[in-house]
């Protein structure tokens, strides 16, 4: 049966593929092509490294002189005791392969290319070829390596957490990691596995993560190394990667063993892999041209893309501070008052293993015009499961049942207890999270047509959410919410009536309110309820010009360099081309308090929204190449796709997502759920697209010298 069902899956992959094709796809493919990486020579260190994932398992690759191949590997579920610290989710370690004729020699020819229409890197080297993947479709990284003369090669296993990597910690980390538990009578692979230790955290209980590495034809030369049994010409690596709550570390070990591939059905294996690949590039793109600018911006646009198909199909999103790609570095930190350098690896990362919301949205906001809905799904879920634990903190909070989501949680969630008569914090008092989610959710309802989301999950959270604002809040002489205490997101503390909340409480339920009537009719009288008791946004004036105010209260202390002033622009799109109020809109982001791109700076947004073309192009361009950006640093990043540091930690996966949706609002928005082509593009510029939109379409557009010459809209 399982033979039957495998080559089902191979002909139905093939047809769809084929079918793709009927639709230019290798115009498409031969076009992300040219986007391809390529390096002619070695690298020194990880910072030297390409990316390769499968939505769950990400691994860094780079060779060195010395004839080794380094792979460092990551997954999303691997959380160690500490998530709230700078070491919370883990690399399961990293792999050292050694060829014994050395093609990575200085002298002779190199070549390293990551392909990215195949989420493959290849290398030809010496007479050697090398492909390394991470399987699309299951848990396993391959090695394959052909050369024209028989070698010898050896696997490494290198623990971040040993004895010597861990005497080298300097005490300014406070590690709270422990070491690998290394699986000691192996014949034939390494197996190691990182047991977490928390037992009072329901959700790191009994948390396992791991893998086995093998080969065809190896031998173990020690528990942490294996060997070709005789020198040949082609030979394959596999490693598989596990994260599970068995009781016991053999229980783990039998489970992982279930996922070791039969070596003989590679060839299919990685013919689905590739279609995987080949299918989502088609799924849709942006190409631009006109100048080198365009060029740049289009690049970077693909290479983010395929940086968010390599970490966002696993257990959890990936998270915005380095993703599954964090390297070694040395950072200066302060110790006894002053900066001393640290050496760090790739557990660390600054900001730790918690989910910050304002960072996190932004990987997520451009895959519903990219169509990458199943890459969603993560980051739905991450807040889907915080419901139940949320909910009774609020009946504790509040006691009222109703939910909202915290800002800087951990992924089994919670919330920050801030109360009235105590002092504002960044976190506390800060509720929008769950209009902003609930807004992402009605979009990927408008996108899919997934009605059955809508009604059993987008619709449930929602009404919670804004049910904390009704009764969370007390109501003035004229009956209308006073959102008082709250913040202007994490720049303004405890403040009176914050357009970035009201935004949030009134888009959500204006969009609930155009939902066809069949599917609200349990909720719409007292949606309608909730609307009419709504804070109006404040609205005051700056430089003789009306604009939106950050809040009712004008003598605000800034804590941050957010504009919440613009969030009734993006998120929440209550102001717009088309829409009324334009002129104030315009006005606001003109005098907005702080001016700056980069990381999770999103001004850029509110430009395209209010069909700012020259403000967006600068924006677009500036966060693209850093030339004017708050990530204007040395990050030493070999690989142009890795972004940042920014605020975070680089690779800066919010820095990507800014990009992105960006370039997706200057070429398509909507209006009345029809779509609006190029609403805020360069005339210098030319662009050919395949996005999604509103009212579930596909929409292809080509325009050329400041014309359309081309459109196509197709109802899914």
């Amino acid at each position: 049966m399982k033979k039957i069902i495998f080559f089902f899956l191979i002909f139905m992959n093939l047809c769809i593929l084929s079918f793709a094709q009927e639709q230019n796809v290798v115009d498409v493919l031969s076009k992300i092509e040219t986007y391809n990486v390529s390096w002619n020579t070695p690298s020194f260190n990880s910072k030297g490294s390409m990316p390769l994932g499968n939505g769950d398992i990400g691994i860094n690759v780079w060779a060195e002189e010395n004839g080794d191949l380094m792979v460092y590997i990551s997954k999303t579920d691997a959380w160690s005791e500490d998530v709230f610290g700078n070491e919370g989710i883990l690399k399961l370690g990293r792999l050292r392969i050694h060829f014994s004729n050395n093609p990575f020699k200085k002298g002779l020819p190199f070549l390293q290319t990551l392909l990215l229409t195949k989420g493959e890197v290849e290398i030809k080297a010496g007479d050697e070829t090398i492909f390394v993947w991470v399987d699309a479709n299951h848990p396993v990284i391959y090695v394959e390596s052909s050369s024209q003369m028989a070698n010898n090669i050896t696997i490494h296993f290198e623990s971040l957490r040993s004895d010597e990597v861990m005497s080298l910690k300097d005490t300014v980390l406070k590690s709270k990691l422990h070491h690998d538990s290394i699986f000691e009578h192996q014949t034939n692979d390494i197996a190691w596995l990182y047991q977490n230790n928390n037992q009072k955290t329901a959700a790191l209980k009994n948390l396992k993560f791991g893998a086995i590495v093998t080969g065809d034809g190896f031998k173990n030369q020690s528990p942490i190394s294996l060997v070709s049994a005789k020198p040949k010409n082609h030979q394959i690596i596999s490693a598989i990667c596990y994260t599970g709550t068995e009781n016991d570390a053999g229980q783990w070990l039998a489970k992982t063993q279930k996922f070791i591939p039969f070596l003989p059905h590679l060839e299919t294996v990685k013919l689905l892999h590739e279609n995987w690949w080949q299918q989502f590039w088609q799924r849709s793109w942006i190409f631009l041209d006109g100048d080198k600018d365009a060029e740049l911006v289009s690049k970077t646009y693909n290479l983010q893309r395929y940086m968010y198909a390599c970490g966002s199909r696993g257990e959890f999103p990936a998270k915005f501070n380095g993703s599954l790609f964090t390297m070694d570095d040395t950072l200066l930190m302060k110790k006894n008052g002053i900066n001393v350098p640290v050496p760090v690896n790739g557990d660390y990362r600054s900001w730790g293993g918690r989910y910050w919301f304002q960072n996190t949205r932004h990987q997520f906001w451009p895959m519903l015009a990219a169509g990458d809905f199943e890459m969603m799904m993560p980051f739905f879920r991450l807040y889907i499961n915080q419901i139940k634990l949320n909910k009774e903190i609020v009946k504790q909070l509040y006691d009222f049942d109703a939910l909202i989501f915290g800002e800087q949680q951990p992924f089994w969630g919670g919330l920050p207890n801030g109360t009235d008569k105590g002092p504002g914090s960044y976190g506390f008092h800060y509720f929008s999270q769950i209009m902003e989610f609930s807004t992402m959710m009605l979009d990927y309802y408008d996108y899919t047509g997934d009605s059955n989301f809508l009604q059993k999950t987008m619709i449930p959270i929602a009404n919670d959410g804004l049910r904390f604002y009704a009764n969370r809040f007390k109501k003035d002489s004229t009956g209308k919410l006073i959102f008082e205490p709250a913040n202007a997101m994490e720049t303004f503390w405890k403040v009176k009536n914050p357009s970035s909340e009201i935004a949030g409480y009134r888009y959500v339920l204006q969009r609930l309110l155009e939902l066809p009537d069949y599917l609200i009719k349990d909720y719409e009288k007292q949606w309608q309820e909730y609307l009419a008791i709504a804070p109006d946004i404040p609205i005051g004036v700056k430089n003789n010009k009306p604009v939106i105010l950050a809040s009712q209260t004008i003598d605000a202390i800034s804590h941050n360099t957010e504009n919440p002033e613009l969030y009734p622009i993006f998120p929440f799109r209550l102001y717009g081309l088309n829409k009324p109020g334009l002129a104030i809109a315009m006005n606001t982001f003109d005098e907005r308090n702080n001016k700056r791109v980069g990381c999770w700076h999103h001004d850029i947004l509110s430009a395209a929204l209010l069909g700012k073309v020259e403000d967006a192009k600068k924006e677009l361009v500036n966060i693209c190449t850093y030339s004017n950006a708050i990530d204007h640093k040395n990050n030493d990043f070999r690989f142009i796709g890795f972004l940042g540091p920014g605020h975070d930690y680089g690779p800066d996966m919010d820095h990507g997502g800014v990009i992105m949706k960006a370039l997706q609002l200057m070429v398509l928005q909507e209006y009345n759920r029809e779509p609006v082509l190029f609403p805020c593009f360069p005339s210098s510029w030319n662009a050919y697209f395949k996005l999604r939109s509103a009212g579930n379409k596909t929409v292809y557009a080509t325009v050329r010298n400041g014309k359309i010459i081309n459109r196509k809209i197709l109802k899914n």
